[in-house]
């Protein structure tokens, strides 16, 4: 979704040097279009209405220059979520993986996602990421690392994306996704860094090693080799998004995505090695991109969504009182979160378009700003994506 005209500056906010272009993640056995229209329904994203409307295309009320809703590679392989059926939403659903007991037990349904019988009480990625199958899990990844690359090289002059948007499962592969781009910028994905990354978030409670493979045994993480091997090149030819939006988003249990955000945060605070910008840590383990995280009070996944946060040096987080939606914010939440993507944008391009350079870019602090430099508490993870 494009305008016909990108404006390069934004006479409404002197801090935004250039309209931002957005990479959207839909949730869970929805789809692109679902996505648009969930945030439509929230006001979070308003004009672009086509032929005949004068009205920018806005994201929570920052005129953009593109906003590209891309749609999971994979056909839902079992039923739409309740809420989805309820809200008039019509198939083709799409999911950009389906976690499924090893022992071939039926999961519970919540929220019309997967969820641990009674696993993730503990927080133990490790027991979660033993009892559960990702199927689709790396044909989700290859997709998403191969947009942010071709984002640069496609439309919107050659621009690669500012950010990226996403909602529950997309926010949490989008999450995981730009966590693999860091570690594989800072040089922290050859063999003995990346056993040193398994190791560190085994000890953590990230169960890094073996784990529950994937189609096929996909995944790679047991043997000692790259773990992020099937999206390097991709992501090491991509631009660092400069910010991420996460609605109702939680780290997931996989051992490569826990191993990612270990490596990550472990190579950025130790200087890293064969860099390439972007955003680093902020100390004490923690990343420094600079994030946005909307968390419903009656969200079941509240706690997890509240523990992706806490990986991050200064993310702003945005409670709402409902649970698993994309929500229409409170007045003044919706004027934070626009003032979060235009700083986070002036923050990158002042920095030459490297995302959060050591400070947590444009992050406003939101609550977790005066954390200092201890290391955080190991994110809790979840099954129910």
């Amino acid at each position: 979704m494009r305008p016909e005209e990108e404006e390069e500056e934004d006479p409404s906010s002197p801090r935004v040097t250039k309209r931002p272009r957005l990479l959207a993640l839909h949730s869970f056995r929805t789809s692109a279009a679902i996505f648009e229209d969930q945030l439509r329904r929230a006001k979070l994203l308003t004009g672009g209405g086509g032929a005949g409307s004068d009205e920018p295309l806005a994201f929570a009320g920052v005129p953009v220059a593109a906003f590209d809703f891309l749609d999971a590679p994979n056909a839902a392989t079992g039923p739409a979520p309740p809420d989805v059926v309820a809200g008039g939403w019509a198939p083709p659903y799409r999911e950009w993986f389906a976690a499924t007991r090893v022992d071939g037990a039926a999961s519970r349904q919540g929220a019309g996602e997967v969820e641990a019988a009674g696993e993730e009480a503990d927080g133990s990625s490790a027991r979660l990421a033993r009892r559960y199958r990702f199927a689709g899990l790396e044909a989700g990844e290859r997709l998403i690392a191969r947009a942010l690359r071709e984002g640069a090289r496609g439309g919107g002059g050659g621009r690669p994306y500012d950010g990226i948007v996403g909602f529950s499962q997309g926010a949490a592969m989008g999450a995981a996704v730009v966590a693999m781009q860091l570690a594989v910028r800072r040089g922290a994905a050859s063999s003995s860094s990346a056993a040193a990354a398994r190791a560190a978030a085994a000890r953590g409670g990230g169960g890094g090693g073996g784990g529950a493979g994937g189609e096929g045994g996909e995944g790679g993480e047991g043997g000692g080799g790259d773990p992020w091997a099937h999206v390097r090149a991709d992501l090491a030819a991509a631009p660092l998004p400069s910010f991420l939006v996460c609605i109702g988003a939680a780290m997931t249990p996989h051992p490569r995505h826990i191993a990612a955000f270990a490596a990550a945060a472990a190579a950025a605070d130790g200087g890293g090695g064969g860099g390439g910008g972007g955003g680093g840590g902020g100390g004490g383990g923690l990343l420094a991109l600079p994030t946005a995280h909307l968390i419903g009070r009656h969200d079941p996944v509240r706690a997890f969504s509240e523990g992706l946060a806490r990986a991050y040096a200064r993310p702003l987080v945005l409670a709402h009182a409902r649970g698993h939606v994309v929500p229409r914010l409170e007045e003044e939440a919706l004027r934070r979160l626009g003032a979060f993507v235009r700083d986070a944008v002036a923050a990158a391009d002042a920095d030459g378009g490297a995302a959060g350079q050591g400070s947590g870019g444009g992050g406003r602090g939101g609550e977790g700003g005066s954390r200092g430099r201890r290391p955080p508490p190991p994110p809790r993870v979840s099954s129910r994506l």
